[in-house]
């Protein structure tokens, strides 16, 4: 039997040892009593071993608990700086995209595209979080978007899942224009008063070209008395614009709006007014008046003729300056 098994069984004491002492003759004395110092001695020996071994236990499981602590907090400070490593690659790729030089970021765009997953998610991260990324994802509209996720359908949940939970109001807020943009594009369902409101928000020709298609979409899912509504807030929309650009696009809209609209009454009268306006679609007007008024002159006799006609039915003063069209319906 070794050593380390003797300890696990019953051990002898001094105290067991001295019981036979009576037994025997007193010539034995000194052999029992060289016996019970033995066991006793082989005793305390035991203890001690045993309680070495439970403490190298104990400082064995220390150790190994702070080795896995530090091990964990090595991995988590490890993954914190890849992710700080990413944010920042994420960062720099916005750098490249300054759409406000003359020059297109024709470089930063392929570069964007052809960057990993990862850094290419966190740029969209950062476009949604910070609102001078966003104006800059405007500007860019729709190439940055094209480049950021291509055909990565699981880039494109993500993206719209983080579009529908943002901010709508406040200084969280994505910015209003960049919102309905990125909506447009991942093909979400669009509020068509968000779109006007945007559409009055820009100034750029590309955004606002943008803008249009997906309120030109939105056209045939209304009835004629919704696009009498909004072709209200469209020609408000005109007079107050910030530029002739914007001008421009609201006037093609109001055609979109007028197909197949019949016009009569005050709503008519302020739209022939705005025909003096340079990009009003003068020939859509006049077919949209001729379908609420059956007695004004048909296409057969020209414009010209409707437009003499009109003056006349509604009492126009062509020495008035133009007027915002239902201005009391803004």
């Amino acid at each position: 039997m070794t050593h380390t098994s003797a300890v696990g069984v019953a051990k002898p004491t001094p105290a067991w040892a001295t019981r036979f002492t009576g037994r025997v003759g007193e010539t034995a004395d000194s052999e029992f009593a060289l016996v019970t110092d033995y066991i006793g001695r082989s005793h305390e020996a035991a203890l001690t071993v045993t309680r070495r071994n439970r403490w190298r236990r104990r400082v064995l499981a220390i150790l190994t608990l702070l080795v896995f602590i530090a091990g964990l907090g090595l991995a988590v400070f490890g993954w914190k700086m890849y992710e700080y490593g990413i944010v920042m690659n994420a960062q720099g790729l916005w750098h490249s995209l300054d759409f406000s030089s003359s020059s297109w970021p024709f470089d930063g765009l392929i570069t964007l595209a052809r960057s990993p997953r990862s850094e290419r998610q966190s740029f969209l991260n950062l476009s949604i979080a910070r609102t001078d990324l966003s104006d800059r994802l405007a500007y860019g509209f729709p190439h940055v978007l094209n480049a950021a996720v291509g055909i990565d359908y699981e880039l494109h949940d993500r993206l719209a899942e983080e579009i529908r939970s943002t901010f709508k109001s406040g200084d969280r807020a994505m910015p209003l224009v960049a919102r309905v943009l990125t909506q447009q594009w991942l093909g979400e369902e669009l509020n068509i008063d968000e779109l006007f409101e945007a559409i009055r928000k820009t100034a750029a020709s590309n955004t606002l070209y943008a803008l249009g298609q997906g309120l030109s979409a939105l056209v045939g899912r209304l009835d004629a008395d919704q696009k009498a509504h909004k072709l209200d807030t469209i020609g408000a929309s005109i007079l107050e614009a910030r530029s002739g650009v914007q001008a421009y696009f609201l006037a093609h809209l109001a055609s979109a709006f007028l197909e197949g609209v019949p016009l009569s009454g005050q709503r008519a009268r302020y739209w022939i007014e705005a025909c003096r306006h340079p990009f009003i679609d003068c020939s859509q007007v006049a077919r949209a008046t001729r379908l609420g008024n059956p007695g004004a002159p048909s296409e057969e006799h020209g414009l010209w003729a409707f437009l003499r006609w009109a003056v006349v039915e509604y009492k126009i003063d062509l020495r008035a300056s133009l007027k915002p069209p239902v201005a009391e319906n803004r």
